[in-house]
């Protein structure tokens, strides 16, 4: 009898033995996989958090395209105006300032003027994970292109018979309301501003004999003479023969070139009358950039004829 137990209990023995390495194999997969998931859901978040993060980026640049841009004032606003929408047409962000917790994020913009997209894009990282997000808008602009703004808004164009200089600086309307000797307008040269308009007041005369401080692409100037309004080219020997204007003009107003066997090309000429000298068309240059039409009019009453801009989102795509 002693001898059946003593075989019995060894055979228990070894079962239990079995069991508990069967269970311990069991915990073992179930703590594995158990950590699997969990490291797949950490993953997951830190996915996610990269995703919204870039997202977040390129809506933070999105909501201040257009934003008001005051002289004097540095802000984002002014930042894109400067680099992303003038003069580079492209930024670079390596950092946009998140919180740690929203990872790191880079972004990258660039402005297409001729289609009026912009396209942000942003890359942010935390941990191993990274991810990119890409945002189009299109640039779209309120108002007729017929309607010039409102010379009511514009600023004096000339002092004790001289222009101001710095033209775009603090204003992008002026108004000359009394003949001036001949001078040249000077434009500021960090100008960010789409179109400068002049305006000359009937019976009186501008005169110019040349553009300082503009390279012949922005911005766009618009010249109207109200009714006998007179613009005046008093060029001398080692004048410019392209004066980059949009020209239009009431009826009687007039165009003279001094000497009058001088001759020069505009970007656009409406409604004047050339009565001295000869002007020709610069056919390349036919559509103003800034939407204003060559041939526009003052606005008149409460319009104001000023185009603000507006955005709209054309998509969002995943970067590779």
């Amino acid at each position: 009898m002693i001898k059946k137990l003593n075989s019995t209990s060894g055979s228990a023995l070894i079962w239990v033995l079995a069991i508990c390495i069967i269970f311990a194999v069991l915990g073992m997969a179930i703590g594995w996989v158990a950590l699997s998931m969990n490291n797949r859901s950490i993953n997951n978040n830190i996915q996610q958090q990269t995703y919204f993060t870039a997202r977040s980026a390129v809506d933070t640049v999105y909501n201040q395209l257009g934003g008001e841009v005051k002289e004097g004032e540095d802000n984002f606003s002014k930042y894109l105006n400067e680099h992303l929408l003038s003069n580079e047409y492209a930024i670079y962000i390596d950092d946009m300032g998140f919180d740690e917790d929203m990872g790191k994020c880079s972004l990258t913009g660039t402005y297409d003027k001729e289609e009026k997209i912009v396209t942000l894009s942003a890359t942010a990282k935390k941990g191993a994970m990274e991810d990119t997000v890409i945002l189009t808008a299109k640039r779209e602009t309120t108002d007729s292109e017929n309607i010039w703004p409102n010379p009511t808004l514009a600023s004096q164009l000339n002092s004790n018979k001289k222009l101001i200089n710095n033209l775009g600086k603090d204003n992008f309307i002026y108004y000359l309301k009394e003949s001036n000797e001949e001078d040249k307008l000077d434009f500021w040269p960090q100008n960010m501003k789409e179109a400068i308009f002049i305006y000359v007041k009937e019976d009186e005369t501008l005169t110019i004999s040349e553009m300082s401080n503009w390279d012949k692409s922005s911005p766009d100037v618009f010249v109207y003479l109200e009714k006998d309004a007179t613009l005046h080219f008093a060029l001398k020997s080692n004048a410019p023969t392209i004066f980059p204007l949009y020209i239009n003009g009431y009826t009687g107003s007039k165009i003279k070139i001094t000497p009058n066997n001088k001759e020069i090309a505009v970007y656009g000429l409406s409604g004047a009358t050339v009565t001295d000298g000869k002007i020709n068309i610069d056919e390349s240059k036919k559509i103003p950039p800034s939407g204003y039409g060559p041939t526009g009019v003052p606005a008149t009453g409460e319009e104001s004829g000023v185009k603000t801009d507006k955005w709209a989102k054309i998509q969002y795509s995943s970067g590779s």
